[in-house]
């Protein structure tokens, strides 16, 4: 307010949460309070109450704050101003500065940017974990296939003669791929069970570091549960086509 001046008594809006720590239940408005520190002032009243924000990280949890009038701030560094609009922010940009420059022709304008952006560059570094974190979750995903393939191939290879005196005896086709397939699920089964315990415990580590994360998100599990399994079966297809295929003949003279 214009009358908020150097002179005039020291007044401050404080956010809820210093509300909710020092004043509780109680109205806080009218009350008085002081702060120590560089820029320590006086008595100082307290003349309204506004909702939590954050400012330098969005993972950061609200914190006691207070806003004074800087009409009567000993010493003002810097202003930041935010600006609603519903015009095209680019179209909006040379309109600050020129209001800016009415002021004063030597006021600097300094980092104008829009809000998305500067919630894009406080996430940099989380995008990029996440970007890692998808890269190599891709080729661990890759590496696991190829894997699961190798070991079902030489499984088959191995029990070629077993294989071979089932389909003697009368086995059919749909049982000798269902042999391959139990396998497949067995292991897949306790993988899953072990693999969903350590991604549990990862989260939590994961949690801090990005923003939004949450250690257990049932979505999330689902699709990877799914993804693997069709992963695995895909690997286990060849392996079990294989051993469908066997000539019991050739099978029994296998050594």
């Amino acid at each position: 307010m214009p009358a908020d001046s150097t002179t005039a008594p020291k007044v401050a809006i404080i956010s809820e949460s210093m509300a909710r720590q020092y004043f509780r239940d109680e109205n806080p408005v009218g009350n008085h309070f002081r702060f120590t520190g560089e820029d320590a002032t006086g008595d100082v009243e307290i003349v309204g109450v506004v909702k939590d924000a954050k400012y330098s990280s969005l993972r950061e949890a609200p914190s006691p704050v207070f806003y004074v009038s800087y009409r009567q701030a000993a010493e003002q560094r810097a202003l930041h101003f935010y600006v609603r609009t519903s015009a095209d922010t680019e179209a909006v940009a040379p309109l600050v500065r020129r209001a800016v420059s009415s002021l004063g022709p030597n006021l600097p304008v300094r980092d104008l940017k829009t809000m998305r952006q500067q919630i894009d560059e406080n996430v940099a570094a989380e995008r990029l974990l996440s970007a890692l974190t998808v890269s190599f979750a891709g080729m661990a995903t890759m590496l696991a296939a190829i894997g699961l393939y190798g070991v079902l191939a030489y499984d088959v290879a191995r029990r070629t003669r077993e294989i071979g005196i089932r389909m003697a005896l009368g086995a059919r086709l749909a049982q000798v791929r269902g042999l391959v397939m139990r396998q497949v699920g067995l292991t897949l089964s306790i993988g899953t069970v072990i693999g969903l315990g350590a991604a549990a415990a990862a989260g939590r580590v994961l949690q801090a570091s990005l923003f939004g994360a949450t250690p257990w998100d049932p979505v999330v599990y689902a699709s990877a549960v799914a993804v693997v399994v069709l992963m695995a079966f895909a690997a286990a297809y060849l392996p079990a086509r294989r051993a469908s295929r066997v000539d019991p003949m050739v099978a029994l003279r296998d050594e």
